[in-house]
This record gives C-alpha cells, sequence and structure tokens, in this order.
C-alpha cells in the first residue's frame, strides 16, 4: 500500500484516509541573541590596572559562547554562564572592549564598552627614621633611638648588589631617600625567588612577563629593615609568636600575586637547624614602580607555622642591626 500525502484540511481525517501529514520544516534561526557587556567590579574596587568584565547574553537557541576583545585584538572566550574575563592592564588610558555572543545556530550579535584606565604611581621616595636594634624582650624585638651618627642609608639590588640610590642620615637618624625610576625590563622575572621566597610551587601572577627588583637597604655595613613582632603566653609559656618584617619592590608594571603554597619560611630553623617549611599566603597588589610588601611570619604551638607576604604602606621606621628578619633575606 502506497502512502499518500494529505493537506492541511485532511489531516483529521488522516487516521480514516490512511494519508500521511506532511513534514514539519523548522524555521531557519536567523535572529541574533541579545547581548550586554558591563564591568562584573567596579574599578575602585578592582586591584588597580585590572578591568573584570561581565557580559549577560541570551537567546532561543541557546549561547554557545561569548568572545571577548580589547581595541580589536581577541581576548578570549568564555562558553558557560556567567560570561566573564578579567584583564590586567599595564598602562593607563581608554580602552574599547567587545563582548560577541554566538548563538546555537552560528548568529552573533556584540556590544562594546569604554573604559578608562588610572593607575596610580609607585613609591618616588620614601621618609623615615633609622633606629637601633636592641635585643629581644618577653613581648618580641626591642628598640632604640638611633645613636650612630651621621651614617649613609644605601638602596641596593638585594640579588646583584647594585647599587641603587643612597641618601644621608642626619645626627637623629631621619632621612629622606629618593627612590629611583628604572627602566621597563630590569631586574628579573618576577618570581617567588625573586620575591626572597623558596616555594615548592609558583603564586599566581595576574601578568606573567612582569619584571621585579627586591630592594636591600643598609646603614654602613648593617641591614636594615621594618621589624615587628609579638609573643602570646599562656601561664608563662609562649604559645604564639608572631614576626614581621619588609622592605621595597620594583615592578615594570602593574602585577597581583595571590594565591597560598608551600615555602621555606625565612629566618626560621628548627631544633636542629634545618629549615622549616609552612604555607604562605600571597597578596601582594603591585603598581608600575617602587612598592612598600610585608612578610609576616606566625608560628604557634599548636599549629603549623604559616606566613602571609603583602602590599603595605611605607613603614615609617627601619631598623637597623636587627637579627632574625625574616624578609627581604633569602631563607
Amino acid at each position: 500500500m502506497t502512502a499518500r500525502s494529505c493537506g492541511a484540511a485532511a489531516l483529521l481525517l488522516a487516521a480514516l484516509s490512511g494519508c500521511t501529514p506532511p513534514r514539519s520544516v523548522p524555521a531557519q534561526d536567523d535572529v541574533p541573541p541579545v547581548v550586554t557587556l558591563g564591568l562584573g567590579t567596579p574599578l575602585s574596587q578592582s586591584a588597580p590596572g585590572v578591568v573584570h568584565l561581565l557580559a549577560g547574553a541570551s537567546d532561543e537557541s541557546g549561547v554557545a559562547g561569548v568572545t571577548f576583545r580589547r581595541d580589536g585584538q581577541l581576548l578570549g572566550t568564555d562558553r558557560a554562564a556567567p560570561f566573564e574575563w578579567t584583564d590586567p592592564l599595564g598602562s593607563g588610558g581608554t580602552y574599547r572592549y567587545g563582548a560577541e555572543a554566538t548563538d546555537g545556530a552560528g548568529n552573533t550579535a556584540e556590544q562594546f564598552l569604554d573604559v578608562t584606565i588610572t593607575l596610580p604611581p609607585g613609591l618616588t621616595g620614601v621618609r623615615g627614621a633609622a633606629v637601633q636594634y636592641a635585643g629581644e624582650g618577653s613581648n618580641g624585638p626591642l628598640m632604640q633611638p638611633w645613636a650612630g651618627g651621621a651614617a649613609s642609608l644605601v638602596l641596593g639590588d638585594a640579588d646583584s648588589g647594585t647599587e641603587l640610590a643612597r641618601s644621608a642620615l642626619t645626627g637623629a637618624g631621619d632621612f629622606t631617600l629618593p627612590l629611583p625610576t628604572l627602566a621597563a625590563g630590569s631586574g628579573a622575572a618576577l618570581s617567588a625567588e625573586v620575591l626572597g621566597l623558596s616555594c615548592d610551587a609558583p603564586p599566581t601572577f595576574s601578568v606573567p612577563d612582569a619584571r621585579a627588583v627586591r630592594a636591600s637597604v643598609t646603614v654602613g655595613a648593617q641591614k636594615a629593615a621594618p621589624l615587628s613582632g609579638s609573643v602570646t603566653s599562656v601561664n608563662g609559656v609562649p604559645k604564639e609568636t608572631l614576626r614581621g618584617s619588609g622592605g621595597l619592590l620594583f615592578s615594570d608594571r602593574p602585577v597581583q600575586v595571590s594565591g597560598t603554597v608551600a615555602c621555606v619560611l625565612p629566618g626560621l630553623r628548627d631544633a636542629g637547624r634545618s629549615e622549616v617549611r609552612g604555607n604562605v599566603t600571597f597578596g601582594l597588589n603591585l603598581l608600575r614602580g617602587w612598592n612598600a610588601v610585608s612578610f609576616t611570619r606566625t608560628v604557634n604551638s599548636s599549629l603549623p607555622p604559616v606566613g602571609v607576604l603583602q602590599s603595605v604602606q611605607p613603614p615609617a621606621q627601619w631598623v637597623v642591626g636587627g637579627t632574625d628578619l625574616p624578609w627581604p633575606d633569602r631563607p
């Protein structure tokens, strides 16, 4: 028996007449998706130079992905909602971002967003006072006013030993140190080692090609660095010891360093004088130029030792001749 085609008027009689209803042909999808583009995080809440893009996209046939561009240059494609992209920038200016959505049928639509970035400058100089290390007290390191008379404070490259700048100390230990402008590409590729740490794995860098110079500060033949600490005791027995130090770091571009990795904790040895390892949390928001950073080491009698390396405000006091400085000395 040969099946007969039937028209729309005969569909109700199809079962009786034996005719075959016509196959439905899907309508061609030529409607582009709907796409919006904005900032996922306000610039005022983002790290310097970081643009966090967030696109909205919808279509009846589904959205295959959203491609992000900056000034026409491809950044990348996000294929799953929420559609977002983070773009770390090395310089300020106005940038045009585009988000192109593609639907399941291959139709595309694009939205644009102009973003103006103003990057704050790094440190151009440091003003402070040198104080003298005076030993350890029951609650941490002790300091006393500077009594070394007039002297020179020297800023150097901690890795190469090259002198970068110097300033004179007054008899009271006060100083003003202009920081030199270093060219892009100065120093070494930014890494945990450049940051003065030996780690099992690298932390996360927002840009892969940043370069940095870790500075050393000396007064005469003695090292100088911020130094702080505290000891918490329970029934006269030390329970937790905090030790903080810090220094200056030059970065040739804005870069964020984040993550928690296992590292050798600088300045810390066990009873057998072996290196002690612990988790170090990185929280650096480095500007283009000079930055102040701080390393804090915490040792607790009932918890594993840990460290934190983070961006801070420039210190007001630099301790000369202090012992057990956990940064910027290498372990």
